[in-house]
C-alpha cells in the first residue's frame, strides 16, 4: 500500500507541476517534471503507510501546486535557491507532516 501511494503522489505531483508550468509559462521542462515528482514524494513520505490510495492523489496535487507557487516567490525575492531544494523539501514536507499528524488529517483516512 505504501509503495502504490508513493507512486501515485509522485506521478500526480509531476503532472500537476507540468500543467501549471504550461499554463503560466507556455513551456514544459524536465526540471519541472522532476521538481513536481520530488514535491509529491517528499509530501507523501510521512503519510504513505497511514493513508488510503486516493489521498496520495490529493497530497501530491496540493504539494506540487504549493511548491510551484513557492518557487515563484523565491524568484521574486533576493533569496538564493537556484535549484529550489529548500523550497521543495520545506514546503512539501511541511504539507505532508501537517496532514499526517494533525486532526485535520482525519478526512484522509476515511
Amino acid at each position: 500500500m505504501a509503495c502504490i501511494t508513493t507512486n501515485i503522489a509522485a506521478s500526480v505531483g509531476a503532472t500537476t507541476w507540468l500543467c501549471l508550468e504550461y499554463v503560466f509559462s507556455r513551456r514544459l521542462s524536465v526540471v519541472g517534471w522532476c521538481s513536481g515528482a520530488i514535491a509529491g514524494l517528499v509530501a507523501i513520505s510521512p503519510a504513505s503507510g497511514f493513508v488510503p490510495l486516493w489521498s496520495g492523489f490529493a497530497i501530491g496535487l496540493v504539494a506540487s501546486a504549493l511548491c510551484y507557487f513557492a518557487m515563484g516567490l523565491t524568484d521574486r525575492t533576493d533569496w538564493f535557491d537556484p535549484m529550489g531544494i529548500y523550497v521543495l523539501h520545506a514546503v512539501s514536507g511541511s504539507w505532508g507532516t501537517l496532514l499526517t499528524y494533525t486532526p485535520s488529517s482525519l478526512w484522509l483516512t476515511l
